[in-house]
This record gives structure tokens, C-alpha cells and sequence, in this order.
């Protein structure tokens, strides 16, 4: 199961503008179009910006992750229209009811072993009413086959290092993106 640390909210969620998530809402509502698509179920919804920005056009949300930490920040800044849920994906059958369309985005899909993801997608499709659609954002294949190893980069103002390889049919970072040492941005103007 992928746990993300306060770290990696902070350095790669949190700078999203607010223009990024409407493009990306825009997008979901293009491919469900209301009324015929209500219900929503964002699964691996982190700290909920899909989910209040589906919310905001009005569509019935219903977001689901498995870290307590990303609800919690969620609910703080959400309508209480938004229903939050901590659950593991692997278990997605035993959330009660039925949806008319499920969102998986940000690459939130794909972590596991091939069985494990086709028993995701299984239960996915049990979850879905008939007719309903899933729309799953997943990571471009060919870009990270042409683009392994490791990387370095800053981001407000702390240098980065993280490496991500292809294993197969999957995409690997062995170690997660971290946070290698924070620039000594006071030295360098004192000096």
C-alpha cells in the first residue's frame, strides 16, 4: 500500500494551482455528463481536491482513500455534501451501494501485482451501476520507458532526488521521492 508522508503532500500536492484541478474537473465532467452521471465515487481522493471540484458542479461525491491523514485535511476544507470514507482499494466490494461513475486519478491505480490490480478493476465494475463509466488516470507508459533512473530537483527550496525505473509492466520508484536537504538559502546571502 503506498503511504505518502507529510512531505510529499506538502512538495507535490499542495503546490497544484487551482486552475490545474478545474482543467482537470472539466475533463471528468466532459466524459460524465449530468444528469445521466450523479453519483461519484473518487477513489484515492487524498486530501479531496477532485472531490470538492466535482462537488462544486454538482455531482454527489462520495471520496475514498486509505490515508487517514489526506481525509482528515479533506473534511477540513469540504462541504459536508462530500461523503468521506477510509478504506483500502483492495476492498472496494464491501463499501455498500453502487455508483454511476468512479474516478481513480493523480496515478493512483496500478500499485500492486497484476492480480491484485485485475481484482481492483473486478470490483470496480461491481461497483459501477450498469451503464456507469470509470474514468482512471494512469501514468504514460512509453514516456517513463524513455525517461528512467533518477532525477534531482528543487521545489520549494529543498533539493529532490527520486528514481523511477520500468520493471516489466511496472513502473518502479524503489526509493520514494525525497527531500535530500533543504538548500542553505541564509548561508549563501550571508556569504
Amino acid at each position: 500500500m503506498n503511504e505518502y508522508s507529510p512531505t510529499w503532500y506538502e512538495l507535490f500536492l499542495k503546490p497544484i494551482r487551482p486552475e490545474q484541478t478545474a482543467r482537470e474537473a472539466a475533463f471528468v465532467a466532459y466524459w460524465l455528463p449530468q444528469p445521466a452521471y450523479q453519483a461519484v465515487l473518487d477513489l484515492c481522493c487524498g486530501p479531496g481536491r477532485h472531490a470538492r471540484a466535482l462537488a462544486e458542479r454538482g455531482y454527489r461525491v462520495t471520496g475514498v482513500d486509505s490515508n487517514a491523514a489526506a481525509l482528515a485535511a479533506a473534511q477540513r476544507v469540504s462541504d459536508d455534501i462530500i461523503t468521506y470514507v477510509q478504506h483500502d482499494m483492495r476492498r472496494l466490494g464491501e463499501l455498500p451501494g453502487t455508483f454511476d461513475a468512479i474516478t481513480c486519478l493523480w496515478q493512483s491505480f496500478g500499485y500492486f501485482d497484476t492480480t491484485t490490480n485485475a481484482d481492483i478493476l473486478r470490483q470496480i465494475s461491481q461497483k459501477l451501476r450498469p451503464g456507469g463509466r470509470l474514468v482512471l488516470d494512469i501514468y504514460h507508459r512509453g514516456f517513463f520507458e524513455r525517461n528512467q533512473g533518477r532525477r534531482h530537483f528543487e521545489r520549494d527550496d529543498r533539493a529532490i532526488s527520486e528514481t523511477k525505473r520500468m520493471d516489466g509492466d511496472r513502473l518502479l520508484t524503489p526509493d520514494r521521492p525525497r527531500c535530500v536537504a533543504p538548500p542553505n538559502r541564509e548561508a549563501s546571502r550571508r556569504a
